[in-house]
This record gives structure tokens, C-alpha cells and sequence, in this order.
């Protein structure tokens, strides 16, 4: 069974993920988007989750050294998308294969 991508970003950046058939969890703030991310590793079927890049520089980095040691979900910092750039799947695909040196394939439904 393919593992589901999960994105953390702020609320107005929502839908252009959510197109691109990612799940979505909207934050506010960096405390907001631990507790999101703390509760997305702990479901075994999400194999990656992607961050909005002023969250994951405010994630605890022995939080994230325990997830990469876990080895998944894998966890991406993501730039924010601006309008009239990629689409949020190739948005993903290209940040997992800088991050991770792997291609991710966005499936929609």
C-alpha cells in the first residue's frame, strides 16, 4: 500500500496542496505545527510530511534527528509556493529529491 503524503502549511496555502491531492493540516504558528507533525509520525500509513520552512526551523532538532533515525515519515521542509509558480505535486517532487534524493510520484484520486 503506498504511504500518504501529509502537508503542514499555513491555512491560506491549503487548497493549492489539497489539489495536488495532498492531505492538508493548516497552523498558525510553529507551536501549532508541532503538535500537528508530533501527531502525523505516529500514523504509520503517512510516509512523508511536508513543512512550510518557518515551521521546521522552529521543530526541537533532536525531534527531527529522532524521526530521521525512525526513517519515516520522511519529513521535508517546504518553501512556500508562490502564485503562478510549480503546482504543489511538482513542488513536492522536486523538495523530496533535493531532500531526500528520491522521486516522489503524487497520485490523485
Amino acid at each position: 500500500m503506498p504511504s500518504s503524503i501529509v502537508i503542514i502549511t499555513h491555512p491560506n496555502m491549503a487548497i493549492g496542496y489539497r489539489l495536488a491531492g495532498a492531505e492538508v493540516m493548516k497552523a498558525e504558528d510553529g507551536s501549532e505545527a508541532f503538535a500537528l507533525i508530533r501527531d502525523a509520525v505516529k500514523d504509520e500509513n503517512i510516509g512523508l510530511v511536508g513543512i512550510e520552512e518557518e515551521f521546521y526551523e522552529s521543530l526541537n532538532p533532536r525531534f527531527l534527528e529522532t524521526i530521521k533515525k525512525r526513517g519515516k515519515p520522511l519529513i521535508l521542509s517546504m518553501h512556500t509556493l508562490k502564485e503562478g509558480g510549480l503546482s504543489a505535486d511538482e513542488h513536492i517532487r522536486i523538495m523530496t529529491l533535493k531532500t531526500a534524493g528520491v522521486i516522489v510520484k503524487v497520485e490523485k484520486d
